[in-house]
């Protein structure tokens, strides 16, 4: 048996190769030079490549050319022989480029080199220097902007597969700590609570700070369920780490447990709160959500004194007899019944967001949140 050694074929040879398979329609240089990269130029893995583009539907014709949509590239699902080709390149990578795609693909499909530069606490050059090595790879594609892009997922994930818990953690606590700044907000905070959740908790009081913000943010957004988890997350790492208990994370906990139907857990967090709150309008605002909670439980005598010790905290009376008092305990009877009647507000719990969101040890890979909708989809924490 003889075997022989092929070259990687040239871009005018992946062309006509690509013609034969697709056709009489125009393959125009950008989809050949692209298909060549990313298949090595090896005549079965061009054929394979572009099967898996027509399969997937990126790639279609479009009057007398093929169009292809590369943001669906990088999911696509790639024939076996062209993911051990990403596994080959990944494998001959010096370890110092290793390390630095490792960073990147925990901060997402996009690398900008700026900010790796932080994550990695290493000069422009020799970051520009890793980048330009995983491009001769062909794993990464420079855009028109010097920003790069890994060229599929299965890159992130082959990247981040080799690493154990410990390992994982440490470089989502790099990118939390190069992410963080005493201005950030919005889907950015979101994102930093994601890495500072899946980090090594080194920092808990950090942590727990932009979770607490997180989770206030979340609330405004009418988004219940990440804020608890956010909450949750943060009094979870508090009682690890043994620090005491936060009222303002029990506040927060008192509050969207209430709205979610987890009242059991509401009375918990209220209580605790109430046992270290001393501001009158606070203590107030926490038998209010007592209230609330004791209603939803059917209790409405109870909830009618909870308002009324809330009433006491600001130097009120609710007079037992007036029209008032009896007006609201009506309402609550007629609630009271339609909650019996319906089921709604009764404990109940949510399906839960994309695993890729909300961080674990085993989450690989590890992408940031970018937007609400998309939150704890990583990879929504």
């Amino acid at each position: 048996m003889r075997f022989l050694a092929l070259e990687a074929l040239a871009e005018p040879a992946v062309a006509r190769l690509m013609a034969s398979l697709l056709g009489q329609r125009r393959v125009d240089d950008g989809l050949v030079r692209l298909v060549a990269n990313r298949s090595g130029g090896l005549p079965l893995g061009v054929i394979e490549y572009v099967r898996a583009m027509l399969d997937g539907g990126v790639l279609r014709p479009y009057w007398d050319v093929w169009q292809v949509e590369v943001a669906g590239l990088a999911s696509l699902h790639l024939p076996g022989d062209v993911q051990q080709l990403l596994l080959s390149r990944v494998a001959h990578l010096s370890e110092r480029t290793r390390d630095a795609l490792r960073a990147a693909a925990i901060l997402g499909p996009e690398v900008k080199p700026a900010l790796l530069a932080r994550v990695l606490a290493r000069g422009p050059q020799a970051v520009a220097h890793a980048l330009a090595e995983a491009t001769a790879a062909r794993l990464l594609e420079r855009g028109p902007q010097g920003d790069f892009s890994f060229v599929h997922n299965r890159v992130r994930e082959t990247l981040l597969a080799g690493l154990d818990a410990a390992g994982l953690a440490s470089y989502h606590q790099r990118v939390a700590e190069a992410l963080d700044s005493p201005d950030v907000d919005g889907d950015g905070l979101h994102r930093l609570a994601h890495h500072y959740l899946a980090g090594d908790h080194s920092k808990p009081d950090r942590a727990i700070e932009i979770c607490l913000r997180a989770g206030r943010l979340a609330q405004a957004e009418s988004a219940d369920e990440d804020a608890y988890r956010y909450f949750r997350r943060a009094d979870e790492l508090r009682a690890r780490v043994g620090l005491p208990p936060d009222p303002r994370l029990d506040e927060g906990l008192s509050e969207v447990c209430s709205r979610t139907g987890r009242h059991d857990e509401a009375d918990v967090h209220v209580s605790r709160a109430m046992s270290r709150e001393q501001d009158p309008l606070r203590r107030a605002q926490l038998l209010r959500r007592r209230a609330r909670v004791e209603l939803f439980r059917l209790e409405h005598k109870r909830a009618l004194a909870s308002l009324a010790a809330a009433f006491a905290e600001v130097g009120a009376t609710m007079p037992s007899h007036s029209p008032l008092a009896l007006a609201l305990s009506a309402v609550m009877g007629i609630l009271a019944a339609l909650i019996a009647a319906t089921g709604v507000g009764r404990a109940r719990r949510l399906a839960a967001r994309a695993p890729c969101s909300w961080p674990s040890s085993t989450t690989t890979p590890c992408a940031s949140p970018t937007s609400t909708s998309a939150r704890p989809s990583c990879c929504r924490p």
